[in-house]
């Protein structure tokens, strides 16, 4: 997954890109298990409340992760929610 490619546009500059990387991988996530963008959007928010320019590029890290994966990730691999319901029953 091409991380640096995916965070520059969204940091603006490369010393913002190195602090918001691992949000690349929260958006992967989230399309995979299929998370509500708008509940990641939420807990980005209460966690930055106070900074709203660091949830706004925390966001735009999440939205290119979300992106990439729904562009680039093989259906078979992208599971269900009713998939992962009957997984974390039978797991956890």
């Amino acid at each position: 997954m091409p991380y640096d490619k995916l965070v520059l546009p969204s940091a603006r500059k490369p010393s913002c890109a190195k602090l918001v990387k691992n949000m690349i991988y929260v958006g992967v996530v989230a399309k995979l298990l299929e998370i509500d963008m708008a509940e990641v959007e939420k807990a980005i928010r209460k966690q930055f409340a106070k900074k709203v320019k660091a949830a706004n590029l925390n966001l735009a890290a999440v939205q290119a992760g979300f992106d990439y994966a729904a562009a680039n990730c093989p259906s078979a691999i992208l599971m269900s929610s009713s998939a992962w319901t009957r997984h974390r029953q039978d797991h956890y």
